[in-house]
């Protein structure tokens, strides 16, 4: 392993994107496991305040999403200033039902806000209804 021959799991890019953020994206479950048990910091932020947990749910990575929450990410952990999207956003406006039921779970705001509306909003507008369903049982408004 690259790690035991001194590998920083910490080194950022110049973006600050991390190796964990890179496994978590590629939906690869041993590299994010590995990289978690190594002491990956799983709310480590990108330059503009990026996560693993946002790189998962983006993709549609329900396994890294559930190894990073279970290790403590911040399901509520939101984007730069401008943008301010969380978790379940990303996941309601990519239409991934899995994780967003796994956000919901772990106690994700239903009615968190960013830039660009709700999960319900993005949920909505990308006609998932079954997403849509969920976010009002858990009190989206």
């Amino acid at each position: 392993m690259l790690v035991d021959r001194g590998a920083d799991i910490h080194a950022r890019t110049k973006e600050g994107y991390t190796a964990l953020m890179a496994a978590a994206e590629q939906g690869n479950s041993l590299n994010v496991k590995m990289l978690i048990a190594l002491g990956a910091d799983v709310n480590g932020e990108s330059r503009l305040k990026y996560t693993a947990l946002m790189a998962a749910a983006k993709e549609g990575n329900e396994e890294a999403c559930r190894m990073l929450i279970e290790a403590g990410a911040d399901v509520n952990a939101k984007t730069y200033e401008d943008e301010e999207l969380t978790p379940l956003i990303v996941a309601a406006w990519q239409g991934h039902a899995g994780i967003v039921r796994q956000l919901l779970d772990a106690s994700a705001d239903a009615n968190a806000k960013s830039k660009f509306g709700t999960a319900l909003n993005a949920a909505s507008i990308q006609f998932k209804e079954e997403i849509k369903k969920m976010l009002k049982e858990a009190g989206a408004k």
